[in-house]
């Protein structure tokens, strides 16, 4: 993947999870009933409730994993197999640090209502993505592929 493209990526995601959590502001709809609610949260913490109300403590630790997401990028080889869910991993800590220097708090909205879980957002979804495609390539690599 070329630099241009994988800079539209990173920047197309991230203004998706931007523009989504601009539009479902405040707003509480249950889309398929008994599966999906856009239910607007505000999380102060970190992720999972981590350092709930610990502002600063959260927004550090955000900028590390993001400087630590763009530094993996830098140094993998253009053909490796895991920039695409690096560049995803990136988006989604960069949607999320928008939220805390900006407003203080990331904005939540996306629950799952089969399941007793965490309200999340975009930005959560590609970190969360890109992780598990990461994990897909380091435990099922392919012969002859460059990692």
């Amino acid at each position: 993947m070329r630099k241009g493209t994988e800079a539209a990526v990173m920047i197309g995601l991230t203004a998706l999870d931007q523009v989504f959590k601009a539009v479902t502001a405040h707003k509480r709809i249950e889309l398929i009933p008994g599966v999906l609610r856009l239910n607007y949260t505000e999380n102060r913490g970190f992720s999972m409730g981590l350092f709930d109300g610990a502002v600063s403590v959260a927004l550090v630790l955000s900028l590390l994993v993001f400087i630590g997401l763009v530094l993996a990028l830098a140094r993998l080889p253009r053909d490796s197999r895991f920039r695409l869910p690096l560049l995803c991993m990136c988006a989604g800590a960069l949607g999320n640090l928008i939220d805390r220097i900006f407003l203080g708090y990331v904005r939540d909205m996306i629950e799952l209502l089969f399941v007793r879980f965490y309200i999340f957002n975009i930005a959560d979804m590609c970190v969360t993505l890109g992780a598990a495609a990461c994990a897909v390539i380091l435990f099922f690599p392919e012969r002859g592929r460059r990692a």
